[in-house]
């Protein structure tokens, strides 16, 4: 029950950052940064003390060791709730900058390509295509039009009632669990058909080759190391 509980409380957490997102304005084409950030205090670089990770990345032991003091000490800024939400992009979008130059002088240039791309994998599988979309990058790249973008708004509008609905009728963790899960999968089947094939190509290019260990799932914390 308790990793019930937890595996729920991610999903959740996932849902609630991607709905709003997806409701909307997207960021403009050509803005600055990654725009990756998923959640206030939620650093984007975590995934790099996952030994899976490490692994496939092909990291030294030395590597190993400077990124564990990269992750520690590279924390997104803290927002307060009603803050202005221009600010708060700029902010995070900074922070993404100015990390990322800091983590190139750890990685070398294919490894920080092969990161870029399991973080796009480990974004979809754990908060769903639309929250790979709002990557400025991944949308400049594919193209993603004004008409896609007003259905995804309308869609995160969509999603966000149903949560709603979910939170109002109280159901069990069990019964809410299954329905997020339901949720979200409808979500991308519905995004997945705003794409050209061209689109989805081109994506499919950026997301690399499927990674083939197990992504850390929201609301359960990993040790350094990933055990």
């Amino acid at each position: 029950m308790v990793n019930c509980r937890r595996v729920l409380l991610g999903l959740a957490i996932a849902l609630l950052v991607t709905a709003p997102v997806l409701a909307q304005d997207p960021p403009r084409r050509g803005g600055p940064g990654q725009g990756q950030g998923r959640g206030q205090g939620m650093s984007p670089f975590g995934l790099l003390n996952e030994k899976a990770i490490q692994q496939d990345l092909g990291l030294t032991e030395d590597q190993v060791k400077k990124l564990e003091s990269f992750t520690r000490d590279n924390r997104p800024p803290r927002f307060e709730p009603g803050g202005d939400r221009e600010e708060m992009r700029a902010r995070m979008e900074e922070f993404q900058r100015t990390s990322e130059r800091e983590l190139g002088n750890i990685l070398n240039a294919d490894q920080m390509k092969r990161f870029k791309q399991l973080r796009l994998q480990s974004t979809q599988r754990t908060m769903g295509l639309g929250a790979v979309l709002r990557n400025p990058e991944v949308a400049q790249a594919i193209d993603v039009s004004d008409v896609q973008r007003e259905s995804m708004r309308n869609m995160g509008e969509e999603m966000q009632e149903m949560m709603r609905e979910m939170r109002e009728n109280q159901v069990g963790p069990q019964e809410m669990m299954e329905k997020m899960q339901e949720l979200r999968k409808s979500m991308d089947e519905k995004i997945e058909k705003l794409l050209t094939d061209d689109q989805k190509a081109k994506l499919k290019e950026m997301m690399g080759e499927p990674f083939k260990g197990e992504f850390p799932r929201p609301g359960m914390p990993r040790r350094p190391g990933g055990n």
